[in-house]
């Protein structure tokens, strides 16, 4: 086992590079914070582990934003052609909401044209009948409607004169033709009816607003800046987790290392204050008029009328009282 690999295991990281770099903030902050107890260290541990896994975080979103703004005009392209390709697919089972949205974008309003052109190009085939209850389906809901909805439409009276049925054709409409000159009449009017379609939709489409369009498409980028997924909301919710974190273990840190210094600080202040008497008393000691004077006995009266004590100074008198007081020298 590598020296890296233990460092792994011992500091709980999943690669090698967080490993070491988490020893080497341990170091930092052992030498910055300076603990004086070993909950200190385990806190200045945990507080390089933290600081380690949040920089991480932050590589995580840099390299995910970069991607999603490298790939954001191709997403959007791509979420907008899947969009109209899923409503298309889905117009026969909601006509009514597919169809106007296909109309709302440019990229609908094309797919609906080439819609009604894959009808038309059928329609043009006159060796075979290709109308069948597909197409009827689709063209009803390329107009919004359901194969169900009543009154019938245009389409439903020629789809079913394309199957033979003249039933539902207006009433003296191609009367005098047979079956086939019917069959035939019934194709040209429903091409054309058709034709009418891709023509209107074509004019409207020329008059949407593109540069609205591209607008929203030159805006990916920028919206791709903030990532409202479900995976980029809890990678933020960790990231502001293991911030906070952080700083709560600050905050116990500062606590922890006060705590213990008030601890400390009466024991300290004792043995100064018992140093500092046993320094004044050997100063006291090493005063020999003081020690002589106390040794003499409780002194005589001065005389009176102002007369000075023989052999006595007043500054001598004023050390003897300060020693029968209690005060010792200087200290």
């Amino acid at each position: 086992m590598t020296v890296v690999t233990h460092l792994r295991i011992k500091y709980n990281c999943s690669t090698n590079e967080d490993a070491a770099e988490v020893e080497r903030r341990f170091a930092n902050f052992e030498a910055e914070l300076g603990p004086k107890t070993e909950l200190g260290r385990a806190l200045a541990l945990r507080a390089a582990m933290l600081k380690v896994r949040l920089e991480r975080c932050y590589r995580y979103e840099a390299a995910s934003l970069g991607l999603a703004v490298d790939s954001a005009l191709k997403a959007y392209d791509d979420a907008r052609m899947t969009e109209v390709e899923q409503l298309l697919d889905g117009i026969e089972k909601d006509p009514i909401t597919n169809a106007r949205r296909l109309q709302a974008t440019p990229e609908g309003v094309e797919h609906t044209i080439r819609g009604w052109q894959a009808l038309a190009d059928d329609l043009a085939r006159t060796d075979v009948r290709l109308w069948g209850a597909g197409h009827r389906e689709r063209a009803e809901a390329l107009m919004g409607r359901g194969p169900l909805d009543f009154p019938r439409s245009r389409i439903y009276a020629l789809s079913q004169a394309l199957w033979s049925d003249f039933s539902l054709l207006d009433p003296g409409e191609a009367e005098a033709l047979d079956d086939l000159g019917k069959y035939e009449y019934a194709r040209q009017r429903m091409a054309a009816l058709v034709a009418e379609r891709i023509e209107a939709l074509t004019g409207y489409l020329g008059r949407m607003d593109h540069a609205a369009a591209e607008r929203a498409r030159a805006g990916a980028a920028d919206r791709a800046l903030f990532d409202t997924s479900p995976g980029a909301i809890l990678a933020r919710k960790y990231e502001a987790a293991t911030e906070r974190g952080l700083f709560r273990t600050l905050r116990e840190f500062r606590e922890v290392e006060a705590e213990a210094a008030e601890a400390a600080a009466p024991a300290e202040v004792a043995e100064a204050t018992a140093s500092e008497g046993e320094v004044c008393g050997d100063l006291a000691s090493s005063l020999p008029e003081a020690v002589a004077v106390a040794s003499e006995g409780p002194p005589s009266a001065p005389p009176t009328g102002g007369e000075a004590v023989p052999g006595r100074s007043e500054g001598s008198g004023r050390r003897a009282r300060g020693v029968r007081e209690g005060r010792s020298g200087p200290c």
